[in-house]
């Protein structure tokens, strides 16, 4: 009887740590209007951001998320990333660099995936002001479930369900997104063709 009520207990803890633990399965970026980032907190919801407008370290990062099934979570969110990219590169050359992470990271404000790659778009950004081009940069994080559960150990259980998942992603919506951001920096060159410049006579 004692083993029953021991087994029982076990079963029923174990059930419970694993609901406790299971990760956020839902998009972190649900406010679609652009956003002012200037530190560490702000911007928490925002899949459009902003950094530090007209410094030598400017430039945009977006966000655009996917579920389990490798589908967009919201494909409003993509077009309004892409309207936004758009409108940018209408005007300006532009620097696109799009991140995937891996296993054990997601879209949430306090993965340390985010954090590298917002400091390695403000590199970016100086060098292009450095470098007299200023080409705009443009950072694209794309976010999936890295992990199902949070528990630490736990979660390496999860590597063969989340490589399933990876594969999900990266077969179905990521090579849609791939294909339209790679129109967003051909948008100023394919206006310029369209509307060549008039030639300046020389003097």
């Amino acid at each position: 009887m004692l083993n029953n009520k021991h087994s029982l207990f076990m079963l029923t803890s174990l059930f419970l740590l694993m609901f406790t633990g299971c990760a956020q399965n839902s998009p972190f970026r649900t406010d679609y209007q652009s956003c002012v980032y200037t530190q560490s907190g702000d911007c928490k919801d925002h899949a459009i951001q902003h950094h530090t407008q007209n410094q030598s370290d400017e430039y945009y990062l977006s966000f655009i998320e996917f579920d389990d099934q490798g589908q967009l979570w919201d494909r409003e969110q993509l077009h309004k990333v892409l309207s936004s990219y758009q409108s940018i590169a209408g005007v300006n050359d532009v620097l696109l660099v799009a991140f995937i992470h891996g296993w054990h990271h997601n879209a949430n404000p306090e993965d340390g995936n985010i954090q590298e790659f917002r400091q390695l778009l403000a590199k970016l950004s100086q060098a292009e002001a450095n470098s007299g081009t200023k080409r705009k940069v443009l950072g694209v994080y794309i976010g999936w479930r890295g992990d199902s559960i949070t528990i630490p150990v736990l979660n390496d259980t999860t590597f063969w369900d989340r490589k399933n998942t990876a594969h999900k992603v990266g077969q179905q919506g990521v090579t849609e997104v791939l294909l339209k951001l790679e129109e967003i920096v051909n948008v100023k060159a394919g206006m310029e063709t369209a509307n060549p410049q008039p030639l300046r006579n020389v003097h």
